[in-house]
């Protein structure tokens, strides 16, 4: 007669205790864009201050990293009222939805695009969003400018995407600085990929 082994079910891990987040409004401390981001800061950086101010809250910081009359902050509204609009979702905004980073173009020295796809892992989705972002640097650094999106089927990867894929930006960015307004192209210039 053979004994049977019988399996014992392991313990449920123990829940971590929920995390409480203070709104932003709520916050007493927003960093300053200013401190973080420096004229020679490299775009992935900014990408990156981007999602670090969208994970801690500070939607102060996000609207500073935008370009004062630029696109961005028509999109996004007058400052006092952003970080509301962001926590409550009362509309959708272009740029603080969680996704990934899949390519950085440059057009010029003070001109660079990012691609970044967002729903690309939710198996039960046949498409993803992307979101080009135009960022023109300035004295005070790079900036956001403008920010569109567009919907890809599955069978198309981030990176075979390029500039060319998404419609012309409406208009020039109002601060451009000298060297990128002094592209004949503009800011829609790379949508004739090189």
């Amino acid at each position: 007669m053979s004994k049977l082994k019988v399996k014992r079910p392991r313990p449920a891990p123990e829940a971590k205790p929920a995390q409480i987040t203070k709104p932003a409004s709520v916050s007493a401390r927003h960093l300053d864009p200013g401190a973080r981001i420096k004229s020679d800061t490299i775009v992935y950086r900014v990408w990156k201050e981007w999602w670090m101010a969208k994970e801690r809250g500070d939607y102060e910081f996000i609207y500073g990293l935008t370009a004062p009359g630029s696109a961005a902050r028509a999109e996004f509204g007058p400052a006092a009222d952003f970080p509301t609009v962001c926590q409550r979702k009362l509309r959708r905004v272009l740029g603080v939805e969680q996704g990934d980073l899949r390519r950085i173009r440059f057009h010029s020295d003070d001109e660079a695009y990012l691609i970044h796809a967002i729903g690309l892992r939710a198996r039960e989705r046949r498409d993803y969003d992307a979101e080009r972002w135009c960022l023109l640097r300035s004295e005070r650094g790079w900036r956001v400018h403008q920010v569109d999106r567009i919907t890809v089927t599955k069978d198309r990867q981030p990176e075979v995407l390029t500039m060319a894929d998404f419609p012309a930006f409406a208009a020039a960015p109002v601060t451009a600085p000298a060297s990128a307004s002094a592209s004949a192209s503009g800011p829609a210039g790379p949508d004739a990929e090189a």
